[in-house]
């Protein structure tokens, strides 16, 4: 019950961020959807972390990552590609997003990779081993954060153009309309196959041309409806750039919705136990896969609706860049904290997560890579993930992981 609480409250978070969005511009209105976001799977995490449930918190982060990177990522190109045929998006801003997520995954593998060789060597007992990983992963925890910190320093500020979509019209400026459609266009060689400009990608519902009943008239009549047609539509992308709610009012509802959340979500980590007890699912089936789908209900809801909508760059800025906060401060905001609390939470995760991790970052490299997309390029990252969810409903690790 749970649940599917918190799946209308996410709703109701994705709105209100969005409202603030288009106030504040879509960089601090994806980071801020990214932040109210990952609060559900921080205090869902902190929860765990106090109880001792290090696997839990652990494997719930990575799940989020995965999460993030691939269902909603691949949600968000199919939402999109099933109303256009193919959408752009800033390459630029996408590969400095993958590089700061490249570094996050590092940041794992690396000392997953240091505990298994050492351990492999057998030349020092393995409480040795644990110690130094231990104070490996509270150097590394530091470290991330300031380079979380650079990250903010560098989209909000010295390099914030490469993140604006400017004023219609303004095409004077670094971030005006002109240039960002410049950047945003991939340059597709000449005799290439071009996509069509107009008529559905399934083309349900398209018919042909009907040969005209009315003489001269049909035409006055037809230029008249497309004309109305174009006013409709010029009103609704108006309506859909204008913000509904008064800014205090979008900020009470931010900040009401996300404290009932968290407490949907401790009534959640509560009945855990009683599930995995159960015998009906696995501890890693439901801290992999159940807990992030939970968390990232805001971000999914919020990053498919705005690519409906055909704001892209919103979208991975909410995917993407939620990932990207899971791995760069949440993740190492509880090891500095386990640190003070006497839980010794490290970078020392699952093996067989670790590698999924990889696979799963460099995949998604492969998609984003070119500036463009469609429903095809998203329906495989959704399917890559589907397997990923079947391959841990059957996964019982042989050994737990440091902690």
């Amino acid at each position: 019950m749970s649940f599917i609480a918190i799946v209308p409250l996410a709703a109701l978070l994705g709105f209100a961020t969005e409202d603030i969005a288009l106030r504040v511009g879509e960089t601090i209105g994806g980071l801020l959807n990214a932040t109210f976001g990952n609060a559900v799977e921080l205090i869902i995490a902190i929860l765990a972390l106090t109880k001792g449930e290090l696997d839990i918190v652990q494997s719930s982060m990575i799940g989020s990552i995965l999460s993030n990177c691939l269902l909603v990522l691949g949600m968000c190109f199919v939402a999109g590609g099933l109303r256009m045929h193919e959408m752009s998006y800033s390459i630029r801003a996408a590969q400095v997003n993958l590089n700061l997520l490249g570094l996050a995954v590092t940041a794992i593998v690396i000392p997953v990779a240091f505990h298994v060789f050492v351990d492999d060597d057998a030349n020092e007992p393995l409480s040795v081993t644990d110690n130094k990983v231990v104070q490996i992963s509270h150097g590394v925890a530091i470290i991330l954060i300031f380079v979380y910190c650079a990250m903010l320093v560098f989209q909000l500020w010295t390099h914030a153009y490469m993140y604006s979509a400017g004023k219609p019209g303004d095409s004077n400026t670094p971030g005006g309309a002109a240039q960002l459609a410049r950047e945003r266009q991939l340059a597709i060689p000449a005799g290439e196959p071009q996509p069509p400009t107009s008529g559905g990608v399934f083309r349900i519902g398209s018919l042909p041309s009907l040969p005209s009943w009315g003489g001269s008239s049909d035409d006055g009549s037809s230029s008249s409806s497309s004309s109305s047609s174009s006013s409709a539509s010029s009103e609704d992308s108006l309506d859909e750039h204008t913000p509904k709610m008064l800014a205090r009012v979008a900020i009470l509802l931010l900040v009401v919705v996300t404290v009932i959340t968290g407490v949907t979500a401790e009534w959640l980590v509560s009945s855990i136990e009683g599930l995995v007890a159960s015998g009906g699912v696995s501890e890693q089936f439901v801290s992999l896969i159940l807990l992030p789908l939970v968390g990232n209900a805001a971000e999914h809801v919020t990053a498919v609706t705005v690519a409906a909508k055909d704001k892209l760059d919103l979208s991975i800025a909410v995917a993407v860049g939620s990932s990207i906060q899971i791995a760069l401060f949440v993740i190492p905001v509880l090891i500095l904290l386990g640190w003070c609390i006497g839980q010794p939470l490290t970078f020392y995760f699952d093996e067989f997560e670790t590698v999924i991790l990889f696979v799963s970052v460099v995949a998604v490299n492969w998609a984003i890579s070119d500036g463009r997309t469609n429903w095809l390029e998203g329906l495989i990252l959704c399917v890559i993930y589907i397997i990923i969810a079947l391959t841990i409903w059957y996964y019982e690790p042989t050994s737990a992981s440091l902690g």
